[in-house]
């Protein structure tokens, strides 16, 4: 009888040795966890600081800035973790910054020369006056996902997740402070600016002292190119067919039903998404980093690391999302007003959307890790026209708002299905080949 507690206690310490993926899991998640605490405080008071029509304007920015980010630096801070020497990682993560940096500063000139037409096309001359900071922001996500590249190698867990609460508490800070000091859009778009920029003092530092010593003046970069091309060619527009399909809702909803129900639905997805998205991408961090390694050391436990992975993921992402289909009315009108009660619907669908997002989202990085980008591909161009098929039919067909995101709703959930029967396919593929192999030899 005394021996059980004794044994759960020694399975407790094993999981959560130093190194371990539970252990650096639990790094990432609580820092991800206290930063989207701060956000979600924040939303109270932002909502009434702030307009639906403030939050449509600060969906289409969003949108812009993200898609344009999937592609900044080509994909390959994807690769920095997958050499089996720091020196070619770090002469990776030279390349990827440097692309990052000329990338923003061609689509700064793009679209400050087309500012104006893109205002007009969207019926919103106050997007002008904003689209300036697009590659501001663009090029802050792309650094930071970078030095996040070069931390997950080294493990530097604990400085990853002190970044996440200090880019939250920055983009509060902004958003909040303006909030009372000017009206419009304006301080909720500098503050999300301001987040992206937040926290990469904080990681530099460590990277740089374990990257220095590493990179000679000239590196191979041919070399690394030619190894790693498959991600720029295939990660890439990967990359841009996954981003496309979560943001053109509100790109869409505000030329179909006007920037008050945009701003419904992204309010909506704002308080699911960016929670979601952190955690599912703290998550694949993670798992991009083990999955590496085990690829290079153990393939065998690929495939144990995977289906586990998507396990505790989908218990994870289950709960919240009952708590928000069965209570959402009383919780928007308790926490947000009643000014917010349109995007209780929303809330209540997006919830069950990112189930399956989550869930797999997660695990995406084992097709990086596996070299199968190409097969990933194929899903993701076949997944944008049926997202886009999904919200442009029920317009032409005269439906509403609701029917409509109901519509993406479905198509999105059953490509995710699609994903997940993707994925497990090529882990599966994997393991057979590794058998194979031992009983070869």
């Amino acid at each position: 009888m005394d021996k059980a507690p004794t044994s759960l206690l020694d399975r407790l310490k094993r999981r959560f040795t130093a190194g371990s993926f539970a252990r650096n899991l639990a790094l990432l998640a609580s820092g991800t966890v206290i930063g989207q605490a701060l956000v979600l405080l924040s939303a109270p008071i932002l909502s009434r600081l702030y307009t639906e029509h403030d939050f449509g304007i600060l969906g289409v920015y969003i949108s812009v800035v993200t898609i344009l980010n999937a592609v900044s630096s080509l994909r390959l801070d994807q690769a920095i973790p997958m050499p089996d020497n720091d020196e070619d990682a770090a002469l990776l993560l030279r390349l990827s910054l440097w692309i990052t940096l000329w990338f923003s500063l061609v689509a700064g000139g793009i679209i400050w020369l087309l500012r104006v037409p893109i205002a007009q096309w969207k019926d919103e001359p106050e997007l002008a006056k904003y689209l300036w900071l697009i590659p501001v922001t663009l090029l802050g996500f792309g650094i930071y996902r970078s030095l996040t590249a070069w931390a997950v190698r080294k493990e530097i867990y604990k400085q990853l997740a002190a970044t996440r609460i200090l880019r939250a508490l920055g983009q509060v800070l902004v958003q909040v402070g303006l909030g009372f000091l000017v009206h419009g859009s304006l301080g909720l778009i500098l503050g999300n600016a301001a987040g992206q920029w937040t926290g990469i003092g904080r990681l530099w530092i460590p990277v740089r002292e374990a990257s220095k010593r590493l990179v000679k003046q000239k590196g191979d970069f041919r070399r690394l190119w030619a190894r790693y091309i498959k991600f720029p060619l295939y990660s890439s527009p990967s990359a841009l067919l996954v981003t496309i399909p979560r943001q053109i809702p509100n790109i869409l909803f505000v030329d179909y039903f006007g920037l008050g129900e945009a701003g419904f639905l992204f309010f909506a997805t704002r308080i699911l998404r960016q929670p979601a998205a952190l955690l599912s991408e703290s998550i694949s961090q993670v798992f991009l980093g083990r999955a590496a390694r085990l690829l290079n050391e153990d393939p065998g436990k690929l495939s144990h690391l995977y289906f586990s992975t998507v396990r505790r993921m989908l218990l994870i992402a289950l709960i919240p999302a009952a708590i928000l289909v069965l209570a959402g009315p009383w919780l928007v009108h308790w926490i947000f007003g009643e000014r917010w009660l349109d995007s209780v619907f929303y809330i209540q669908v997006m919830a069950v959307v990112l189930i399956a997002e989550i869930t797999v989202s997660s695990t995406s990085p084992i097709m990086s890790v596996l070299e199968k980008q190409d097969w990933q591909l194929s899903g993701d161009v076949i997944r944008t026209l049926l997202v886009i098929a999904s919200l442009v039919v029920p317009h032409y067909l005269g439906w509403t708002a609701h029917e409509t995101i109901v519509s993406y709703a479905v198509t999105m959930i059953f490509c995710y299905m699609v994903y997940f029967s993707i994925f497990s396919r090529a882990v599966l593929l994997k393991s057979r080949e590794v058998a194979a192999e031992q009983a070869d030899g």
